[in-house]
């Protein structure tokens, strides 16, 4: 096996429950001058390596053998799962210009009060949301680094309201606690009821972490169909896509 210490290695899971012959398989690995992180021992039966920007990966066919049945492969499409899954994928047209937290603040510094934009920071996560039967957003904001960022969404379908709050209910999600849906009252049009959905934190950094997390909790639950009908819901209650996912 060549030297090539510009591969870093994440994520290194091996079916070798004797520590001995798992640690001799990691130092081998090391010795070759490969770079690994989050190294543990695997569970039974599970042979995969994961990699970070790179087109490799690793099986172990004879684990018992350890470091000899150690097999590299590169771009070896055979050896990889392939699976189709759903992703939310509605795209709305929002109609406004959209412009990124720094090009907002810059207009603010010049005096700028203009408010027919949406911020871009919200533009995935609205899409995501209107991607669910019986949600439209109304109204978002990402906060701008000193409020918290928040969704206003009108719901008529309350099966909808009741993935989203699964999806990111702290039970389910590590991030639930950091997150709220309350109710809005307006006292202003025909139909005064929101909900809101809103960020504790202002730090949009943080921020932008967790929308990205829950986007994927979004899609994660989306793909178990089990979950959805205990929910009382199917398929024709998304607007969603199917994409080839690799392992």
């Amino acid at each position: 096996m060549e030297n090539n210490s510009s591969l870093q290695l994440k994520d290194l899971f091996l079916d070798v429950s004797n520590p001995i012959k798992h640690d001799r398989i990691v130092n081998f690995l090391r010795s070759k001058g490969f770079e690994l992180s989050g190294v543990g021992r695997g569970v039974k039966h599970l042979k995969t390596l994961r990699f970070m920007n790179t087109s490799w990966y690793a099986t172990i066919d004879k684990p018992k053998h350890g470091i000899r049945d150690l097999k590299l492969l590169l771009n070896s499409k055979s050896d990889r799962k392939i699976k189709k899954c759903k992703k939310l994928s509605n795209r709305v047209d929002y109609g406004n210009e959209i412009l990124s937290n720094i090009h907002v603040l810059n207009r603010e510094n010049r005096g700028i009060v203009d408010r027919n934009w949406m911020d871009a920071e919200c533009v995935e996560l609205c899409d995501a949301l209107n991607s669910i039967k019986g949600i439209v957003t109304t109204e978002s904001c990402c906060g701008h680094n000193y409020n918290p960022y928040v969704v206003f969404f009108k719901c008529s379908d309350l099966l909808g309201l009741r993935f989203i709050q699964s999806c990111i209910d702290g039970r389910y999600w590590k991030w639930g606690q950091e997150w709220s849906i309350t109710t809005h009252i307006s006292d202003i049009g025909p139909d005064p009821l929101d909900f809101l959905l809103k960020s504790k934190s202002s730090n949009l950094e943080e921020i932008m972490i967790q929308v990205k997390d829950m986007i994927e909790s979004f899609n994660y639950y989306l793909n178990h169909e089990s979950r959805l009908k205990f929910l009382g819901l199917d398929y024709s209650n998304f607007i969603f896509e199917e994409v080839i996912k690799q392992k």
